[in-house]
């Protein structure tokens, strides 16, 4: 029995990766390239960032229907007790997404690099919290939160950056 449930929760997940990993390709191949967009007017760039928000409010939609369900269970008698993924999964399907629209909402000004450091930076920031929560023994725990709280500085510090350079130096955090 354990046996079975350890197998269909590997099944869900090796079929989650399967699909969200389809998702990201179709989307990026059926849309303009960043590159184009962030240059584009700034109509252009709020209606790329509606899409956006579209995928992000059904990943959460998504994955709040999974808290309705006994996935996180199968999970937790899987990998332990302390072990929650969907919302960890949501925030990692979800904010990168939230930092990335900020970087084309600001423009040609904001180098296209920045998309790319805020995406990574965020996604590290929320790996690190997540390790630190699966973390048994407090100092790893502490140092993921530590190695967390380096990469959010890190990502405060480019998105201050991006706005300086949006507003021509006039405007900052």
């Amino acid at each position: 029995s354990t046996d079975q449930q350890m197998l269909a929760v590997a099944a869900y997940l090796v079929c989650a990766a399967i699909f969200t990993v389809l998702m990201g390709y179709s989307m990026f191949r059926s849309m303009e390239p960043l590159s184009k967009i962030q240059i584009a007017p700034l109509r252009t760039r709020l209606h790329w960032c509606i899409k956006s928000n579209i995928y992000i409010c059904f990943m959460s939609a998504v994955l709040h229907v999974l808290h309705v369900t006994n996935f996180e269970y199968m999970i937790s008698a899987s990998l332990g007790p302390h072990v929650l993924v969907i919302k960890p999964v949501e925030y990692l399907l979800t904010c990168p997404v939230m930092m990335l629209t900020l970087v084309v909402l600001g423009g040609e000004r904001v180098p296209r690099q920045r998309q790319h450091e805020c995406s990574c930076l965020t996604a590290l920031v929320l790996l690190s919290g997540f390790f630190a929560s699966m973390s048994l023994t407090l100092p790893l725990k502490l140092m993921f939160f530590l190695v967390g709280v380096g990469f959010f500085l890190i990502l405060l510090q480019r998105i201050a950056v991006s706005v300086k350079e949006h507003s021509e130096g006039k405007e900052t955090l």
